[in-house]
């Protein structure tokens, strides 16, 4: 992600740090691994990914199992709702999965 480079720092690289340590509890020593295993998440907009937290507390997620999940698959930060997300959980509700919360939490890819 060579474009991780033109970022500001102070508006960018460090919002977005505080934002996955303090609000999504992403640890603080096991941010450099995320952020190595994704560095897009540098780029990213902050409310896109609020609402990625957002949509998943909706499926009923609980608050305290994101961190991991967002450890686990960091990817998850940078779906569209609409796009990628939303078809997904449906297809989950089709096939019968009656909590789907509990079945992402499980299995975040």
């Amino acid at each position: 992600y060579p474009s991780v480079l033109l970022l500001n720092a102070e508006e960018q690289i460090l919002p977005t740090a505080t934002y996955l340590v303090k609000e999504l509890g992403i640890w603080e020593e096991g941010l450099p691994g995320v952020l190595q295993q994704y560095p897009m998440l540098l780029g990213k907009d902050i409310e896109e990914m609020k609402k990625v937290a957002s949509f998943l507390r909706y499926l009923g997620v609980k608050e305290e199992d994101l961190g991991r999940m967002f450890r686990a698959f960091p990817g998850l930060l940078t779906m569209d709702i609409e796009k990628e997300m939303t078809p997904v959980v449906n297809f989950l509700i089709e096939i019968g999965v009656s909590n789907v919360g509990a079945f992402v939490t499980a299995l975040p890819p």
